[in-house]
C-alpha cells in the first residue's frame, strides 16, 4: 500500500525538478543576452520563471539565425508550460482528500516525475549543446568581406537537434 509520506517526497521531487527546469531556461537565456553574468543577474535577478520564458522565445525568434537551434529553444519552452501546470496543479490545487488517497494519487504523481525529470535532463543536454554551439560560432572571426564566399559557412559549427523525450501529459487530480 502506498503511504502519504511517499506522495509527499514525491511532491517534493518535483518541485526541486522544477528549480532546476527555471535554473537552465535562465541559463539558455544567458547565452542568448550575450553580457558578462554579473550584468545578467542585475537585469534579470528578480525576473519571474514565466518572464525568463517569455524573454527567451522572443529573443531566439529574432536572434538565432539557425533553424535547429531555434527549434530545440522553442520546443523546450513548449514542453515547460505543460510540466509548469503540472507542477502548479501539485502545488497550488492539490487537496487534502487528493493526499489521502494515496493509492490514487501516487501513479499520477510518480508519473507526473518521471516527465519533469526526463525534461529537466533533455533541457540540461539542450542547454549545453547550445551553449557550446553559440560560443564557436560566437568566437569564428570572419575577415571583412568573407562572408559573401562559400567557405565562411564552412567556418561556422553545425549544431545537432536534440531528440527530446515524449511529451508530458496534462495533470488530473480528479479522474
Amino acid at each position: 500500500m502506498t503511504s502519504r509520506n511517499e506522495c509527499l517526497q514525491i511532491i517534493g521531487d518535483i518541485s526541486v525538478q522544477w528549480s532546476q527546469v527555471e535554473s537552465d531556461l535562465r541559463e539558455l537565456l544567458w547565452i542568448y543576452i550575450g553580457t558578462d553574468r554579473p550584468t545578467f543577474d542585475l537585469l534579470f535577478e528578480r525576473a519571474r520563471g514565466q518572464d525568463i520564458e517569455v524573454l527567451l522565445s522572443r529573443i531566439v525568434k529574432v536572434k538565432e539565425p539557425n533553424q535547429s537551434a531555434k527549434a530545440d529553444v522553442l520546443e523546450a519552452l513548449a514542453r515547460c508550460k505543460t510540466i509548469r501546470n503540472n507542477r502548479n496543479t501539485i502545488l497550488h490545487k492539490m487537496r487534502e482528500d487528493h493526499i489521502g488517497d494515496a493509492p490514487t494519487l501516487h501513479p499520477k504523481l510518480q508519473r507526473a516525475r518521471e516527465e519533469i525529470v526526463n525534461h529537466a535532463e533533455a533541457l540540461k543536454a539542450c542547454k549545453q549543446r547550445l551553449s557550446f554551439f553559440v560560443a564557436k560560432r560566437d568566437e569564428v572571426e570572419v575577415a571583412d568581406g568573407a562572408m559573401e564566399s562559400p567557405e565562411s559557412e564552412l567556418q561556422i559549427p553545425e549544431y545537432t537537434a536534440l531528440k527530446w523525450p515524449a511529451k508530458c501529459k496534462r495533470l488530473d487530480l480528479d479522474k
